[in-house]
Formats: structure tokens, C-alpha cells, sequence
């Protein structure tokens, strides 16, 4: 197949602290993308609106959207501590072709997963068919913080708001962290893993081939913090399944977030 096909669905752009790139833009994406054979890419929120709020980026990621050829898809961004202020800027991005979904960060926003300032946005993705993603975690010795994202503080929203079609990013990273988003990604209808991030689990690809099968499984690299070529080697040299790496590494994305 010559004809690139791959949708990364976890990469972000823009500078951040403690991670070192010397590519980060738009630009830069469009060209690993073809240089992989990557059709299409979902930006979890470019830096300046994950850390700052949707008032800061929205109108670059859309721009981007279009110099991409609509090829780079975004997500808006929602921080609790701003209460509902953020929700009035993703309202406005509204209908807009490139706006997928809503990216949330506990750790970053420095609130629990399960605090009750998140409903409005769980309550927002629901009544406009977005999908919900979340940065998920294990328990970390030297980064205290992502207890905040335990995949098991999402059930009880999980539950409440089972029309929301809620992703958990790095397949809630390792150990103890993994097992719980596995659990949930397994019981529950509406939540989806993708594998963004240095979760070099062996054999986990085949392990969870159930969830790739029931499209509950997303390729993501989580660029340009990591290269894709890690997980793309992964997949490629794994034992799934022609049709099963297929799904992950496209069709899965595409059904979720509803791409051409």
C-alpha cells in the first residue's frame, strides 16, 4: 500500500519545558508525517493552549487545520480552574471542520480527575458529540502529580455520562496505572485507549488485540515529545494481525473522531 494511510492520533506542537525539540510547528509535523507515510495527525492541544487556556491557540490550531491541507485535526483545551470561562471559546469553535474533541490534564491543572469542577466539560462533550481526552498515569515516585490521573478517578464520570465518547491518553502509562485503563477501556462502551508515550509494555499490542478489534485501541506517538517510529516499529513488527494493525494504526482513529 503506497498510499499513506497512518493517523497519529496524539501529537502536539509547540515548545514546552523539560522536554528538548528543535522541530515543534506545524510545519515541522507535515513533514514527518510524510516522511512515515502519516495521512493524518490529531494535535492534543498545541503548548501555549494546554497550558494557558483555549483563549490562547484556538485560532492557530484552526489555521494549521487549513495550511495542512486539513490533514492536522485539533482539540480544544479545558482547565478547571477557569470554571466555565474556557467553555465560551470552544463553543465558538463550534462547526468548525478541524475541532475534534477536548483535551483535559489533571496533573498540568493541578486538580483531581474526579473533582466535581470537571463536569461541565464532560457535560459540554456529551451535548455536542466531541470526543474527551485526558492525559492518564500510573502512580510515579518522581512525578507526585499524576496520582491526579489515575484511570480508575474517571469511572465515576464514566458512568454519569455515558454518551460522552471519552479517550484515555497513554493508556493510563504503566503498572497499576495500564490495568485500571484496560479494566474500564473492557467494561465500558464509551471509553478508548490510544498508546502515545513511553509505554513500552512488551507484547502489549497482542495483549490488548481484543480492544484493537472492538476499535477501543488508537495508534498515537505523542510527538514531538516522542518519535512515532518507537510504536510504529512496535505495531509493524508485532503479531497482530494485517487487519488488526490496520485498525490501529487507522481505522480506530477514524471512527472515533469521526475523520474522512
Amino acid at each position: 500500500m503506497n498510499t499513506p494511510f497512518i493517523v497519529d492520533a496524539h501529537v502536539h506542537t509547540g515548545f514546552m519545558s523539560g522536554f528538548f525539540a528543535e522541530e515543534t510547528d506545524s510545519s515541522a509535523l507535515l513533514r514527518r508525517m510524510d516522511s512515515l507515510g502519516i495521512a493524518m495527525s490529531v494535535n492534543l492541544c498545541n503548548m501555549v493552549s494546554l497550558l494557558r487556556g483555549p483563549a490562547f491557540g484556538m485560532d492557530s490550531l484552526e489555521e494549521d487545520f487549513e495550511m495542512s491541507g486539513r490533514r492536522i485535526y485539533y482539540c480544544g483545551t479545558f482547565n478547571p480552574t477557569s470554571g466555565t470561562e474556557d467553555l465560551k471559546y470552544l463553543e465558538k469553535a463550534l462547526g468548525r471542520q478541524g475541532f475534534r474533541g477536548i483535551k483535559i490534564h489533571p496533573p498540568w491543572h493541578k486538580v483531581s480527575a474526579d473533582s466535581h469542577s470537571y463536569e461541565p466539560v464532560w457535560k459540554f462533550a456529551a451535548d455536542n458529540d466531541l470526543v474527551l481526552v485526558s492525559h492518564t498515569w500510573s502512580h510515579s515516585s518522581y512525578n507526585p502529580s499524576q496520582a491526579l490521573s489515575l484511570p480508575g478517578l474517571f469511572e465515576g464520570w464514566v458512568k454519569k455520562y455515558p454518551k460522552t465518547r471519552f479517550l484515555m491518553a497513554h493508556a493510563g502509562g504503566r503498572g497499576d496505572g495500564h490495568a485500571q485503563a484496560v479494566r474500564l477501556a473492557s467494561d465500558y462502551e464509551n471509553v478508548y485507549l490510544d498508546c502515545a508515550g513511553d509505554i513500552y509494555i512488551p507484547g502489549m499490542f497482542v495483549k490488548l488485540k481484543h480492544l484493537i478489534d472492538t476499535a477501543k485501541f488508537l495508534f498515537g506517538s505523542d510527538w514531538t515529545m516522542m518519535d512515532p517510529r518507537a510504536h510504529l516499529t512496535h505495531i509493524m513488527l508485532s503479531d497482530l494481525s494485517a487487519e488488526q494493525k490496520y485498525r490501529l494504526l487507522a481505522d480506530n482513529a477514524r471512527t472515533l473522531y469521526r475523520l474522512p
